[in-house]
């Protein structure tokens, strides 16, 4: 991937950018981690399936039966193959040049990666909060906080660093991208308490009654956190605008009115049948074209858009 030059007034861009050998290691690393827990994943899910089909083989296995499989199976294409990349994407934004990025890089990736190999342990002998995608409970739990505490350390460190040093660029470009930075390390400083209190026993989210499944405005808040990862893609790979004139008002205006749909329509057990909960779920479709058009106002690099394209379609 290239390095750019700062573009646009917003000044979202940056101020100081990894030396591009040390970017390619990053990448290099994070590919490696995140394609191996892919594997691991998918290789569990064709153990599932196998037992879909031929379900007497998990009576060779005993304890470790199917509902036990299952979490290694989603969390691990969750927390591995889906975090990893926007691990690797945030220590893009926040790392300072020098002969640290390739050892914090490293350190971020393996603890992370412990996490998840002792949250397989855990869920393979049954210690599991029973709730989808945040069965996170005992050692593993406590691993999984430890990392992000160590990713959020390492984040913060460097945004510190670079707060120290004199910014290249004009001031009001430099405070602007300053002040994002902050909000984004604040955000994520909130991340670990709040996924130790959502994966206790004692919370539950609403619920369909007639599936015991989410509900479409838990569906639909989700989806909206995929949405603001998505516009937050360009800004942490330091993407220039195509235009000057670029503006971000769109993209966030839309997705602030759709945050208040999801408050308005959220409340309590609900059935899908319900007419805001389709309205809800429904509205997700506007933002193929809204994010079809917002990426399009960046320049990436040419073997970014075959991703990018798979990625719309899905």
């Amino acid at each position: 991937m290239e390095t750019h030059e700062t573009h646009g007034p917003q000044g979202l861009q940056n101020d100081q950018l990894p030396a591009e050998d040390e970017f390619e290691a990053l990448q290099r690393l994070a590919s490696q981690f995140a394609v191996g827990w892919l594997v691991l994943a998918n290789l569990v899910g064709v153990w599932l399936a196998t037992l879909l089909v031929w379900p007497g083989l998990g009576i060779a296995l005993g304890e470790f039966s199917y509902g036990r499989w299952m979490p290694l199976h989603l969390n691990w294409q969750l927390y591995g193959w889906g975090a990893l990349p926007a691990v690797a994407a945030l220590l893009r934004r926040f790392l300072q040049p020098g002969k640290r990025v390739q050892r914090e890089t490293q350190v971020s990736f393996v603890v992370w990666s412990a996490a998840l190999a002792a949250g397989g342990w855990d869920w393979l002998h049954g210690q599991t909060s029973g709730k989808l995608f945040l069965d996170w409970q005992g050692q593993s739990r406590t691993l999984l906080l430890l990392a992000m505490g160590v990713l959020w350390g390492v984040l913060a460190w460097n945004g510190m660093q670079r707060a120290r040093t004199p910014t290249p660029l004009p001031h009001a470009d430099g405070r602007t991208s300053r002040v994002v930075e902050f909000g984004l390390l604040t955000g994520l400083g909130f991340v670990p308490l709040l996924l130790a209190w959502s994966g206790g026993r004692s919370v539950y989210p609403p619920i369909d009654p007639g599936t015991g499944g989410p509900t479409g405005a838990s569906l639909l808040g989700s989806t909206l956190v995929v949405v603001l990862l998505f516009a937050l893609i360009p800004w942490l790979l330091r993407l220039p605008h195509k235009s000057a004139a670029f503006a971000w008002w769109p993209y966030w205006s839309s997705l602030a009115a759709s945050v208040v749909l999801c408050v308005v329509i959220s409340g309590g057990n609900s059935s899908h049948e319900d007419w805001r909960q389709i309205l809800g779920l429904g509205s997700l479709l506007a933002w193929i074209p809204l994010l079809h058009r917002f990426w399009q106002r960046f320049e990436w690099n040419s073997g970014s858009h075959i991703w990018l394209r798979a990625m719309l379609f899905w």
